[in-house]
């Protein structure tokens, strides 16, 4: 059953965590592409992080190993509650309340709260979630929108973003869509031992935001993530933000922070060190 349950903790880790969030250096000092096309990319990339935050904060918190659900329990800086708590009772109301101070919860600063209801317990295939989120922020990012995420088999989960509304600490609104994959292919042999656990992730997104900039991301090449990394160690991502490309690579399966931005411009390729925030 612990695959299951560190499954669904990494859909919040690996949810849109695919893309980066600052520019650490510049690999070709003398010549680059226009600031603004790799402004775009990773300041649309600061909305994604926020929402694949959201998600690990809300599930980490809400789907503990022990499979009970106890009113008052806490984990971290968050508070859970449960109606009605313990192992049988259902639909559950859960409830995940960050407070209204910045709450510090595996690397992200959130406040606010997110709710949703359980007809049964999250590893049965079946079961779906859909997280309401109520006055809630992620790195500054507030997080709105309508979300399902959907168990298909004991190590396979549909993560559907109907309608995300994330809005930007400087009030730009984005609104997007798309559907992602999450499916463990190593370690669930190993009842007891979650260090082992690999997960592969494919899928895509795509919206717009206020300003009128389209965007897109497609994962090009499968990516995976290990629970015994805090970030993703392989795999390519296709970004698209108002004309604007890039791919990031996230190297070679090294446990490491940093990601490959490669980006076009007049015709010549630019590559970027990123540090990545997840």
């Amino acid at each position: 059953m612990k695959q299951n349950y560190r499954s669904l903790y990494l859909i919040g880790a690996t949810l849109f965590s695919v893309f980066l969030f600052s520019c650490n250096k510049e690999v070709q000092k003398d010549s680059g592409p226009n600031p603004e096309v790799v402004a775009k990319l990773t300041t649309t990339a600061g909305v994604y992080t926020a929402l694949s935050g959201a998600f690990d904060m809300m599930l980490s918190g809400a789907l503990p190993g022990d499979a009970s659900q106890v009113s008052g329990r806490k984990y971290g800086c968050a508070s859970i509650t449960a109606t009605p708590g313990g192992l049988t009772g259902f639909p559950k109301q859960i409830v995940v309340d960050f407070g209204t101070e910045d709450c510090t919860l595996r690397g992200y600063n959130g406040r606010g709260s997110v709710s949703f209801t359980l007809d049964q317990w999250i590893y049965l295939p079946g079961t779906v979630i859909e997280p309401a989120f109520h006055d809630f922020y992620v790195n500054g990012y507030k997080i709105d929108g309508t979300y399902k995420v959907t168990t298909e088999s004991a190590t396979k989960f549909k993560v559907e973003i109907i309608e995300a509304i994330i809005t930007s600490p400087d009030d730009i609104v984005f609104t997007l869509s798309g559907l992602q994959y999450y499916e463990q292919v190593e370690g669930a042999d190993t009842e007891l031992v979650f260090g082992d656990d690999v997960f592969e992730i494919t899928g895509n997104v795509e919206g717009t935001s206020s300003l009128g900039h389209d965007t897109k991301g497609e994962i090009k090449t499968p990516l995976i993530k290990r629970v015994d990394c805090a970030n993703v160690v392989s795999g390519v991502m296709y970004l698209e933000v108002a004309g604007s490309v890039g791919d990031l690579d996230f190297g070679n399966g090294v446990c490491d922070n940093i990601g490959i931005l490669k980006t076009e411009y007049l015709g010549q390729v630019f590559e970027f060190e990123m540090e990545l925030p997840f």
